[in-house]
């Protein structure tokens, strides 16, 4: 300690409270996983203008082989604390003085936009811990803020039915120590866990990619791309271990950058060929991937073990960024070539409406976005369906439901993955515990327009003819002529029967090169050099026969995908030769299948 450093000195004791309508959402877990509580956190470092933080994983040890998880410490270089900004903060949850305008120097944080609305950040971790401990700085300022956070009223079970402004929900203390530096900082530090917050991350860390991969002569980027494919291949996020799965979460919802060939790849190179994915050489869909990089904002996360002797050591350091990148390159090979995969970006169009809020009023809204589709299942499959970005973070930390509201097809459902950015007029009905979208306001109700016009091609239902009586039916009528007038059945633009007809195309063309490749095998078996195709009523009748140089192969009729029934009729035949008894029954179970497939038996 320094001549101008002092030990800490308590400056007051005050009772943390709450905004009343706060109290309940806090009460039952205001966030539904240890990745939503610390991205809370890390968007409080973001508004505060940081350009890195640290998360920071302590692994004590207390048998040479066993370890308990100690504790996670989050520090910003932000824009630190006052004394009086603490107070605030403590004092005044739920009322959010976020809205105000910077006035850091930082010019990277002249271009954020403001991520945090309630003020309830802070509390993120509340339903995770018995208490916390916020350190905090000011550039300029010879003084460190330290707050120390007792939870009691998860402990004491406070009556919850008061009917106040504001509830006690614990205790804080607040101390001060004099530090020689010129740093600005605050840094959080989250320990006396409650189950079931990361109860198993020690259980599963032998199967945990991060703590048995040490990033080495790696870059950041390198290896954690490493790490997404390590998680692709496990297939779903729930088979992957505790940590690991807290990362992918973080790096999911945070407002981190894309890695370099993320989201989706532009190029894919197989056997000497490089191939364009297309959609992903426009100036817009640039412009998505790269905004969240203009930000400046990093995220490292550190891993520590302490030893027999009491110290703990970095075991492993890596950056977080988005975990997207696709195509997986395993679904390109031999077997499944570009061709078939069929990678391809549609950008949804972008939209900067006046939408007529519940207040009556027009807000400006801008929403962006881009659709991927490949003709493979999207893996890990909670990256599969539709996530929206407020402010580039996202909202929950899966991918999925809102999806299924969009696509009338789920095998096209679990091929896709889409990301929707809500930049302007989307804040203020954002759920309060950041999971999701108010889905009774208009904002919505227009987001949900655009999204199946888009997606899907249908226009939003005309309303039934009436003549308003009061101010809100007539506001109501007005809103749903402007969403008619905005968004127009149009089937043929719509992506997802452009994914259908892609799809089409290429089974088509998948079956049409087999066909090719069958038929000679055929021809090659026969000595022949021509193949001619007859129709037959009953499946016994089928056969082959020579005439010359030409083989004709009688077929059973049906009419439903007609080129892929011939292709496996002639499969058949190309392997059963002369054994008509085989034959017959390998036709009759295709049929039957067929029939119980495409006509619904």
């Amino acid at each position: 300690m320094s001549d101008k450093e002092s030990e800490e000195v308590l400056l007051d004791s005050i009772s943390l409270q709450v905004a009343a309508q706060v109290i309940k959402h806090i009460s039952a877990g205001l966030y539904r996983s240890p990745g939503s509580s610390i991205k809370e956190l890390i968007s409080n470092s973001f508004d505060a203008c940081a350009t890195e933080v640290n998360v920071d994983f302590y692994l004590g040890t207390f048998k040479s082989t066993q370890f308990e998880f100690e504790k996670i410490v989050i520090r910003d270089n932000g824009a630190g604390m006052t004394l009086d900004t603490l107070y605030e903060v403590f004092t005044h949850i739920g009322s959010s003085g976020k809205d105000k305008p910077s006035t850091s120097e930082n010019p990277d944080c002249k271009l954020r936009p403001i991520i945090g609305r309630m003020g309830i950040g802070m509390l993120s971790v509340a339903s995770a811990c018995t208490g916390f401990v916020v350190r905090t700085k000011k550039r300029g300022e010879q003084k460190e803020y330290t707050a120390k956070i007792s939870l009691s009223f998860f402990k004491d079970r406070i009556q919850r039915s008061e009917s106040m402004d504001k509830s006690k929900l614990g205790n804080v203390e607040l101390y001060s120590r004099d530090v020689n530096n010129d740093e600005s900082y605050t840094e959080i530090e989250i320990s006396e866990f409650t189950p079931p917050f990361l109860e198993n991350i020690v259980p599963t860390l032998s199967t945990s990619y991060l703590y048995n991969y040490i990033r080495g002569k790696e870059s950041y980027e390198e290896y954690f791309e490493l790490f997404v494919y390590n998680v692709q291949q496990q297939g779903k996020l729930a088979n992957v271990a505790v940590i690991d799965k807290l990362i992918a979460d973080v790096g999911t919802m945070a407002p981190v950058e894309y890695l370099p060939d993320g989201p989706v790849r532009k190029i894919i190179k197989l056997n000497g060929k490089e191939y364009q994915i297309p959609g992903t050489d426009t100036k817009e869909y640039d412009q998505l991937r790269n905004k969240p990089k203009s930000f400046n904002f990093n995220v490292i996360a550190n891993i520590y073990v302490k030893g027999l002797d009491g110290r703990s050591r970095l075991r492993n350091s890596f950056k977080i960024y988005k975990p997207f990148i696709y195509p997986v390159l395993e679904d390109v090979t031999d077997s499944v070539d570009f061709e078939d995969l069929d990678p391809y970006v549609y950008l949804l169009p972008p939209r900067d409406d006046k939408v007529l809020n519940d207040d009556g009023v027009y807000e400006e809204t801008s929403v962006r976005g881009y659709y991927y589709h490949q003709n493979k299942r999207i893996q890990p499959s909670e990256f599969s369906g539709l996530l929206y970005r407020v402010f580039n973070v996202a909202l929950g930390n899966e991918f999925g439901d809102p999806m299924k509201f969009f696509v009338d097809a789920y095998l096209v459902f679990q091929q896709s993955f889409v990301e929707v950015y809500l930049d302007k007029g989307f804040q203020q009905i954002v759920n309060l515990d950041r999971e999701g979208l108010f889905e009774g306001s208009n904002m919505y109700r227009y987001l949900r327009n655009y999204l199946v016009n888009t997606i899907r091609g249908d226009a939003p239902p005309k309303p039934a003819p009436s003549k308003p009586e009061t101010s809100k039916e007539e506001q109501e009528k007005q809103f749903q002529q402007d969403q008619n007038q905005t968004f127009k059945d149009n089937k043929r633009d719509a992506i997802v029967p452009k994914v259908k007809r892609r799809r089409s195309n290429t089974r088509k063309a998948k079956i049409e090169k087999r066909s090719e490749q069958v038929e000679q095998r055929l021809l090659d078996d026969f000595g022949a050099q021509i193949l001619t195709k007859e129709r037959t009523d009953e499946v016994k009748e089928m056969r082959v026969e020579i005439e010359g140089d030409e083989l004709i192969a009688y077929i059973p009729k049906f009419q439903k995908r007609k080129e892929l029934w011939d292709l496996l009729c002639i499969g058949v035949i190309a392997n059963t030769r002369d054994d008509n008894k085989i034959k017959e029954k390998l036709v009759k179970f295709i049929l039957d299948l067929y029939e119980e497939v495409e006509v619904g038996k």
